[in-house]
């Protein structure tokens, strides 16, 4: 379980995020939408302790994002929207890298590398250096350094960028496989369609206040839309206050 509670989060005179209340439960694939500077990827630096709120809590399981830093950063995976990655070292090394962080073996380190590898079709670029790669496969390798500890929660801004089309087809049933085996997955987007297909838990946040939040039939029904269409509900809450 994800939890916001009454989290605001200020950047000197201006609110990023307004008094956000929010509860994901576990095993869930939530997506969070809205338009520019709506307040996702702050909400998402904060569920991932990379800034802390000016106000309110944030638990994960129980657990304080603040107070229980590293057991709770633990549980994640996360891929920003733009990430850093080291240019100079081969895919393979940032795996072994990422690995050294979390503590791991050199057998699940090898054991995983070769798995998620696999999985994202980047055996070949074992051994490149990551600043020679094209921003495809950079995104799928960083994704692969996300899963290397196996994480009980995975968060990812943008999920889609750089990925073509086959590949977004795989990583969508990547996603939904996990969630399956009970992982909670929370995505920041601008793509209606891919968020509608892929989530079945959506917040609209605009402005830094979360205009609506649960499942397409609850947002549908509280909005008395005539059909379940998330682009119709996010345009009907969002249109009013895009001034």
């Amino acid at each position: 379980m994800i939890e916001f509670k009454n989290v605001l989060k200020y950047y000197g005179d201006l609110l990023a995020v307004d008094n956000l209340s929010l509860a994901i439960p576990t095993g869930s694939l939530f997506g969070l939408l809205g338009p520019n500077g709506a307040g996702k990827t702050t909400s998402i630096r904060l569920l991932t302790g990379l800034a802390k709120p000016t106000a309110g809590t944030i638990c994960v399981n129980n657990l304080d994002i603040e107070h229980d830093s590293l057991e709770v950063k633990r549980l994640f995976g996360y891929v920003p929207d733009q990430p850093y990655l080291y240019d100079k070292l081969t895919a393979l090394e940032l795996m072994w890298f990422v690995g050294g962080i979390y503590q791991l073996s050199n057998e699940t380190v090898s054991r995983k590398t070769d798995e998620l590898f696999d999985l994202f079709e980047i055996q070949d670029i074992r051994n490149k250096r990551i600043g020679n790669l094209s921003l495809g496969i950079r995104q799928k390798l960083l994704i692969a350094t996300a899963f290397v500890h196996e994480p009980k929660i995975f968060v990812i801004d943008e999920p889609m960028v750089g990925l073509d089309p086959y590949s977004i087809d795989r990583f969508k049933k990547f996603l939904r496989d996990r969630v399956s085996l009970g992982m909670t997955i929370f995505i920041s987007t601008h793509n209606i369609p891919v968020a509608e297909e892929l989530c079945d838990r959506f917040g609209i946040i605009h402005k830094g206040k979360l205009l609506a939040n649960g499942t397409l039939s609850e947002i549908s029904s509280r909005l008395q839309l005539d059909n379940e269409n998330l682009a119709d509900a996010y345009f009907q809450l969002t249109r009013e206050l895009q001034s």
